[in-house]
């Protein structure tokens, strides 16, 4: 192959077909061209092993993200569990009206303190259920 097709295949760059005009020995431009060639399958295997490396890292992210979120989901789970049996007891010892307004106050206490700390207030169910 000659340098110009190879230059127009994108087999070598412009600084390589330069460099191999001035090399007048032929031994020595395939020993070039065998060095340029093992360079950039090494420079590929680097690449790939680079991108191989971050696609693990986003992997393990996600991952973690979606076990962040199955955690949270079960704790919701387990609060609105808590919740009910609260309110149910509530609703048991108090008129209607009162305990829908407790549950109301409670409920917004709750959803407030996640919001500003993201964790519900599990402190004043127990505390409230216990009185």
């Amino acid at each position: 192959m000659d340098a110009r097709e190879a230059l127009k295949n994108g087999t070598i760059t412009l600084t390589d077909s330069t460099y191999l005009r001035w090399i007048s020995n032929l031994k020595q431009a395939q020993a070039y061209l065998s060095m340029k060639d093992t360079r950039g399958r090494i420079n590929a295997a680097k690449a790939k092993q680079a991108d191989i490396e971050a696609n693990a890292m986003q992997q393990q992210a996600s991952n973690a993200q979606a076990q962040a979120g199955k955690e949270r989901l079960e704790e919701l789970k387990t609060m609105g569990a808590i919740m009910e049996k609260w309110a149910e007891k509530v609703l048991e010892t108090e008129k209607p009206e009162v305990a829908l307004q407790t549950i109301k106050q409670e409920l917004s206490l709750i959803y407030g303190e996640q919001q500003s700390v993201g964790r519900g207030n599990e402190g004043n169910l127990s505390q409230q259920s216990a009185a």
